[in-house]
């Protein structure tokens, strides 16, 4: 990596650079040299910024060939991925008689420094950090070996290390200059570095392929855990003949704690290509898989204190006393179905809605309760054919008529209880739960229940025998995991199960580092977060998470949830996060948490009538929530069933009519596919006026629809989107937005030229998010390089079209559209809107007669059809 703030002597090349580029570039001073290139600080005068302009030494350019050169230089430049450094420009500095030719090209100048050198100044680095950056590296080769190129000298002197990410920087260099064994010294300096090349490439055959690279990679890898090249040598015939004849020294012997790594860096440098991974997605995925546990805090579980407090042993009481009352809920629903057959459809699971047990003991010890009523819900879900009302619908009806639970949350039965104890909460007092168990299909029918009192001595021990009872007791048969759910303390240590109670999910980890659900529960909020605010510390501590929840809770659903929601928002491996969700299902298979996300998976995947079906459980079992019941509304829109999601839309927003929710933008959503900009104007009118500052700001940025508002809504949505310090990226680009649809056209250009640089910065960390990607074509579209669009529409598209995404492509793919309408590229344009349009999804052809960003398209005959406009009658 270059430092700006340790110059080189100024050589008497300057002045020669600056008179050929001349209005293209101003060289400052000379930053750097190596055996195959001089480089030079400079500025782009056109865009001001700063870029790296390295020039081949003055030898190489008679040996190579200016064609060539070129030809394989705008290869590499059409890469664009975020761990790629891209290439800006290329040239040839003309010569004279006495001075050949030299080629040159530019890239971003980058402030920071390389792996190499932070290899030399600390050796090893620490194994988070050469897992990150391997997984980031194998990435951008996955992605430049889809797209046709091979870097072919992948080596730590071109790995640039960028605000904590790795980028890969050169590509296409290695091409042009044919670094491979036939051309290694025959210009009399070592272009290649032998430690890192592929056996192939020594060899010198005659095509090279992705897995070159991934044999370098895997040398890189290796040097990050090992602190030393895997083959080091005093020559390079010596590092040669090692790397064709050994294996490198096992990371057991070099580094035990990277130990860990051997199997995937030995596929990855096998001396056989075909035994190596078969691409870079492979590889990346390996790194992924693998458990990792030095970044997490010690394994060891702290000794339970002997003094417990009070407040704890009370806590695990009615951990026990509410297990009791588990048996008393599954036994009484399932034999009061094997009685009464026709009482409920069989068609369908028992519903039970399980409301807060209050808690006798003072307000105080009501979390205690609370939090137990949730592990209640959570173990009744995994029995099968039993269904749960979510919490969130639940717990606003402590205090109801059973008739009224029934009408409107549609449960089968209804546990209710309290907790109480005698004097002082100490060890050896006695606790005493009274459940109460209402069957609330007919009249409300209260169940006589035994009150049930457990000591304050060790309760952990007394839960699993009563729920070894309830295995022996239960009517019906119970899976192994069932059975090891109810049976099994989550933690030993109370303190820590007390912080998970009260959602101090850090301390409850801190004070037990084996307590594998709670793990997985910060591994679901980091997830869950990351998809809204993309900071990439989020990365690194959910993958933290979910390797202690895979060690010390398996097969446990939560686990196999967290990792869902890792796949789905981190990852984007839909197929896998599924997978994911299909076991958590198996084992949770009535709870509403599960439907939902499940739901959501096979959306995206386009298993619509499945998706529906899990939308429609999920919405039943948690109806009393605004997200769950606008995702319902939300997938009939996009399945065109205007009725139904008018209807369900329409409910969800009655819930808490002066609340923004996600129910505001889809209704504007269903407006503008119905081809009605007033009723859009209208549902931000109707809102009061916070909310209405909320909806309007959501359309612009989120749906990326500011024409759908008027004016002063716009306003409106900016002011809101400044006052409540929306990302720059959003923000600039919905002011881009107001401008353009204002027509003030030279005041949008260099504001979206911003927004363009400020995506490119926020893709690093994001490079599958499809909302970085449309929205970087907007401002390409809208900027002062609207060519540039069809440079990145391919890579924009193999992230954001609805053949990837189902649920996200659908509207990002509506941008990238646009996009393409904007700069005049027919064609595409019409590709698109023609596949959006045969896929469930939001573009209608009323929508296609309102967008102003296809205004350019209004005369296409084709565009006619598609927007069912009539056509016009020959004179």
């Amino acid at each position: 990596m270059l430092d700006p703030d340790r110059p080189f002597p100024v050589t008497n090349l300057i002045p020669e650079l600056n008179r050929q580029l001349a209005g293209r570039y101003v060289v400052e001073r000379e930053v750097g040299r190596g055996g195959m290139a001089m480089v030079f600080l400079a500025r782009e005068e056109r865009h001001g910024r700063q870029v790296a302009l390295k020039v081949l030494h003055d030898h190489l350019g008679g040996a190579l060939g200016a064609e060539r050169f070129r030809r394989e230089v705008l290869v590499a430049a059409r890469l664009s991925h975020p761990s790629i450094l891209p290439l800006l420009d290329s040239g040839v500095l003309e010569g004279d008689r006495d001075t050949p030719e030299r080629l040159w090209y530019a890239m971003p100048f980058v402030v920071g420094e390389s792996l190499r050198d932070r290899l030399t100044r600390e050796g090893a680095l620490p194994i988070g950090d050469a897992r990150r950056f391997g997984r980031e590296l194998a990435e951008a080769l996955d992605y430049a070996h889809r797209n046709g190129v091979v870097h072919r000298d992948v080596k730590p002197e071109n790995v640039l290390l960028a605000e904590g990410h790795a980028v890969l920087a050169d590509f296409g260099i290695a091409r042009a200059l044919r670094l491979d064994g036939t051309r290694l010294t025959d210009t009399g300096i070592a272009l290649g570095t032998p430690a890192y090349m592929s056996p192939e490439q020594i060899t010198a055959q005659a095509e090279l392929d992705g897995r070159a690279d991934i044999y370098a990679l895997g040398c890189v890898l290796y040097e990050m855990l090992a602190g030393e090249a895997p083959y080091t040598g005093p020559t390079v015939q010596a590092v040669i003949a090692r790397a064709m004849t050994e294996d490198p020294r096992p990371l057991a012997a070099a580094r035990p704690p990277a130990a860990i790594f051997d199997g995937i860096i030995r596929q990855a440098m096998a001396r056989v290509a075909a035994d190596r991974y078969p691409t870079a997605r492979d590889f990346a995925h390996a790194l992924d898989e693998l458990p990792l546990q030095s970044t997490g805090p010690t394994l060891r579980s702290p000794a339970p204190s002997r003094r417990l407090t009070s407040r704890v042993l009370a806590l695990a009481g009615v951990g026990v006393v509410l297990l009791v009352a588990t048996i008393a809920v599954a036994r009484r629903v399932l034999n009061e179905r094997s009685r009464t057959p026709t009482a409920v459809a069989s068609t369908r699971a028992i519903r039970v809605a399980v409301l807060p047990l209050r808690s006798l003991g003072g307000q105080e010890t009501q979390y205690f309760a609370d939090g137990i009523t949730a592990a209640l819900r959570n173990a009744l879900a995994t029995v099968q054919d039993v269904e749960v009302i979510a919490g969130t619908s639940a717990d606003a009806f402590v205090d109801s008529l059973p008739s009224t639970v029934r009408a409107t949350l549609g449960a089968d039965f209804l546990l209710r209880g309290t907790v109480q104890w005698a004097g002082a909460m100490a060890p050896g007092t006695r606790v005493q739960v009274v459940p109460e168990l209402l069957d609330v299909r007919g009249a409300a029918v209260i169940r006589p229940q035994v009150p049930v009192d457990v000591a304050l001595t060790d309760l952990f021990q007394a839960q699993g025998e009563i729920a070894r009872r309830i295995v022996d007791s239960l009517g019906v048969q119970l899976g192994a995991e069932a059975a090891t759910r109810l049976s099994d303390a989550p933690t030993r240590n109370l303190e820590a199960y007390e912080a998970f109670l009260r959602g101090d999910l850090a301390r409850a980890v801190a004070l037990d580092s084996t307590f594998g659900v709670a793990w997985a529960r910060l591994g679901t909020f980091e997830s869950q977060k990351f998809f809204f605010d993309q900071d990439a510390g989020r990365i690194d501590r959910g993958r933290v998470a979910l390797d202690f929840a895979r060690r010390y809770a398996p097969d446990h659903w939560e686990t196999y949830y967290a990792e869902g929601y890792y796949l789905r928002n981190v990852s984007r491996d839909y197929a896998r996060a599924l997978d994911r969700l299909r076991l958590a299902k198996a084992r949770a298979p009535g709870n509403a948490l599960v439907a939902h996300l499940h739901s959501a998976l096979l959306w995206i995947v386009g298993r619509f009538p499945e998706a529906l079906a899990e939308a429609q459980r999920g919405a039943a079992l948690d109806p009393r929530n605004q997200q769950v019941m606008a995702r319902l509304g939300r997938l009939e829109l996009w399945l065109r069933d205007r009725p139904a999601a008018s209807r369900d839309l329409g409910a969800t927003l009655a819930l808490r009519p002066m609340q923004m929710a996600d129910a505001v933008g889809d209704t504007i959503w269903l407006a503008l596919a119905s081809g009605d900009t007033a009723a859009a104007r209208a549902v931000v009118r109707s809102r009061p006026a916070p909310v209405a500052a909320q909806a309007a700001a959501w359309t612009m940025r989120v749906l990326w629809a500011g024409w759908a508002l008027a004016p002063d809504q716009r306003l409106l949505a900016l002011r809101e989107m400044r006052e409540q310090g929306v990302p720059p990226d959003q923000r600039v680009l919905s002011e881009v937005q107001d401008l353009w649809l204002r027509g003030r056209f030279a005041d949008a250009r260099p504001l979206a030229d911003s927004a363009s640089r400020l995506l490119r910065a926020v893709m690093r960390t994001s490079p599958r998010e499809p909302a970085f990607w449309s929205r970087y074509l907007l401002t390409l579209a809208m900027g002062t390089h609207p060519e540039s669009v069809s440079v990145y529409l391919d890579s924009a598209r193999a992230v954001a079209s609805v053949q990837v995404n189902h649920f996200e492509g659908a509207y990002w793919g509506i941008a990238l559209a646009e996009a393409a309408a904007l700069t005049g590229m027919r064609a595409q344009a019409l590709a698109l809107i023609r596949e959006l349009l045969a896929a469930p999804g939001l573009l209608t052809p009323e929508w296609l007669r309102l967008d102003p960003y296809f205004e350019s398209l209004r005369g296409d005959a084709e565009f006619r059809q598609l927007a069912g406009v009539q056509q016009q009658p020959p004179s």
